[in-house]
């Protein structure tokens, strides 16, 4: 889940507990998901990247010519991005 705290984001992540110990479960992975995971992360650096131009084709959209994003302009392509994500 990802969480806005102030001007901050980050992401949370809720762990699944053990319904008679209460304490976080170790989840195993099969080797499927394994794969998959694999397969996400090499791919990373292309949603990344994506994802930046994404983030900087909004600023035009939004202002024209934008040169020098001021953070009122930030806080807009964040909340952009918010509805998006």
């Amino acid at each position: 889940m990802i969480q806005q705290r102030g001007t901050r984001w980050r992401v949370v992540f809720h762990a699944v507990l053990d319904p008679v110990t209460g304490k976080p479960q170790q989840l195993a992975g099969t080797a499927k998901t394994e794969r998959e995971a694999e397969a996400t992360e090499a791919r990373l650096p292309e949603i990344v990247g994506g994802l930046s131009l994404a983030l900087a084709r909004t600023f035009t959209i939004v202002e024209g010519k934008l040169k020098n994003p001021s953070s009122e302009h930030w806080e807009r392509a964040f909340r952009i991005f918010g509805l998006l994500l």
